[in-house]
């Protein structure tokens, strides 16, 4: 039972595509945007002034690593961005279920 599991979990992940026009898919850059001006201007500023890094030094670690989490995601999140093909039938219309991810 467990390994046919596996097996249709890995399935479906090999398969998963993400289009890059749906509003997940901008939900996510949001998200990475957000950890992108952290990264930017927070890491600057702890640089700087010291006093802020030396005070909440475990506040900061977790937000680092929740960042770093965010970019190891986002990096499957693009392995799996697709651009959509639309497949011609033989009149030269486009059908709603030929649509495939590459």
């Amino acid at each position: 039972m467990c390994s046919r599991l596996s097996r249709d979990s890995l399935r479906v992940l090999k398969t998963w595509t993400i289009d890059p026009s749906s509003n997940m898919y901008y939900r996510w850059l949001g998200v990475i945007s957000i950890a992108v001006m952290y990264n930017l201007v927070l890491i600057i500023a702890r640089a700087v002034f010291w006093k802020l890094q030396d005070g909440y030094l475990v506040f900061w670690i977790i937000m680092d690593y929740i960042c770093d989490i965010i970019y190891l995601i986002d990096m499957f999140v693009q392995v799996r961005t697709g651009k959509v093909l639309v497949a011609k039938n033989k009149k030269g219309q486009s059908g709603e279920n030929d649509a495939d991810f590459l």
